[in-house]
């Protein structure tokens, strides 16, 4: 078993999961009012040249399929490398981490479809069509580059619910965008760095990611690092870990860092209360690559 699944299973045995990557080091979330237990499992999908790209597309959903129906969830994309064969062939391989929350049997649906041709505002458009069937945006084949391919998935816990999105540009200050959006019962998902082909005239963008769930359409309040005593800090420093810390006793979950711009002077950290805008949903970060269940 690799490292990092090990280090993985040992956490969501005591109860914990992995949030993100921070550094070199990744960063874990106990949610205290719970017994929840989690498992993770990892493979890996090798393909060759660009119709290896087609083949590893299918090849994915069927493997997230077949996991799904046992409870997994895709969580992250560990990595994608490049290697030649014998006869200079380019290989490639992609792994990626599922993850299962032991304590509650769900299961999970996935879909695809592609945004090759697609303008942003069609993409959502497409998003929100998924949504109204009980479809989340999950995130796009990461790993199976150029792909343009996105992924959604439906849960079982979360039965009737259904979903609608909006992007947002990227801003300096994004605390108007995240307290009006979340007045709405919109969730922040994470920046989403948008790439289509269009028949060879690329359509690119990056966008702040919005979701709506009917099943919990509370107002979201966002509490802000750079509005608390000591100023914004850095995730990757033990001050960092003291505030995230200090927020989670409050019962004010980690939701994001804003994307700075030249303007930002740096990317503040943001919190939501855990039982708004997480308890008992299917958290799926854009940045991070996937999902967990949250008890």
């Amino acid at each position: 078993m690799p490292a990092v699944v090990q280090q993985l299973n040992d956490q969501g045995a005591k109860g914990s999961v992995r949030m993100r990557p921070v550094g070199s080091n990744s960063l874990y979330v106990n949610p205290q009012a719970a017994n929840d237990k989690y498992s993770y499992k990892e493979f890996t999908l090798t393909f060759s040249g660009r119709d290896g790209w087609d083949g590893a597309s299918n090849a994915l959903l069927q493997r997230l399929e077949d996991e799904g129906a046992k409870g997994y969830v895709l969580h992250h994309l560990v990595g994608e490398t490049h290697t030649l064969d014998d006869s200079l062939n380019a290989i490639r391989k992609a792994s990626f981490i599922l993850v299962k929350n032991e304590s509650q049997p769900a299961t999970y649906t996935y879909r695809k479809f592609s945004f090759d041709l697609m303008m942003p505002a069609d993409f959502i458009a497409q998003l929100n069509a998924w949504g109204q069937e009980g479809y989340r945006f999950l995130n796009t084949e990461l790993g199976l580059s150029p792909s343009v391919n996105a992924i959604v998935v439906k849960s079982s816990a979360a039965a009737g619910a259904t979903y609608s999105y909006a992007f947002e540009p990227i801003v300096s200050d994004p605390k108007p965008q995240l307290t009006s959006r979340g007045q709405s019962g919109f969730r922040y998902r994470g920046y989403f760095e948008y790439f289509a082909n269009r028949n060879g005239q690329p359509v690119r963008g990056v966008f702040n990611t919005y979701e709506l769930d009917s099943s919990k359409p509370a107002a979201v309040a966002y509490r802000f690092s750079d509005e608390m005593p000591g100023g914004p800090v850095d995730i990757n420093t033990t001050e960092g870990l003291a505030r995230l810390n200090d927020q989670a006793s409050q019962g004010f979950f980690y939701a994001g860092l804003s994307v700075p711009t030249g303007a930002s002077g740096g990317a503040a950290m943001f919190f939501a209360d855990y039982a708004v805008y997480v308890q008992g949903a299917l958290l799926a970060d854009l940045n991070r690559g996937g999902a967990v269940l949250f008890p």
